[in-house]
């Protein structure tokens, strides 16, 4: 007679661990959303513990909304915000921090989301606001004005928000060396 496997105990997440993984869920599915049935199987636990965590769907959205924000956003953003350094050096540190941190790796599958997700639209929209006028402000420092100022801001906007899809490969010195070329190609005058 075989022996019976001792059952594992189920997977208990905190509610920080279920928002995380709710997103790398949402990035590997692709859709931009996968449902809480769906998202329970995928991180091996069950329905109560969504509900531990999370009363109702809307919650959860807010919630996971909330996270995305604050990690992939406002923790860089007041890091940087903190620094003595100049504009131009603040600046590179934002490009290094989206790369090396991979902050970026959110912004897709987020953004397909928000094509059906109106709360998710709502921040997205204010996301967008702020990292565009945040860097902006970088560049508005170091001295840029008019078409100069956004030119600059958008180029900078645009490739770090995707920079993740062009996977930029290579070893981080080689990572860092391409961002510094980009850095100086944007903020020479």
């Amino acid at each position: 007679m075989a022996a019976k496997k001792p059952r594992t105990a189920p997977t208990r997440l905190t509610r920080e661990e279920w928002l995380a993984r709710a997103l790398e869920a949402m990035a590997c599915d692709g859709r931009g959303w996968i449902g809480i049935h769906e998202l329970v199987e995928h991180l091996g636990v069950t329905k109560g513990s969504f509900y531990w965590h999370f009363k109702d769907r809307e919650e959860f959205v807010k919630a996971l909304l909330d996270f995305w924000v604050e990690s992939s956003t406002q923790d860089v953003a007041r890091e940087v915000a903190e620094s003595d350094a100049s504009a131009e050096e603040r600046l590179l540190k934002l490009a290094v921090s989206i790369v090396e941190e991979n902050l970026d790796r959110y912004n897709l599958v987020i953004r397909a989301w928000a094509l059906r997700e109106p709360a998710a639209a709502a921040v997205v929209k204010k996301v967008e606001r702020f990292r565009r006028e945040y860097v902006q402000g970088l560049f508005r420092e170091i001295g840029f004005r008019g078409d100069d100022l956004e030119m600059r801001t958008q180029t900078f906007y645009v490739f770090y928000s995707y920079q993740a899809v062009l996977r930029d490969r290579g070893s981080k010195a080689e990572r860092l060396r391409r961002i510094k070329l980009r850095h100086r190609m944007l903020v020479e005058k």
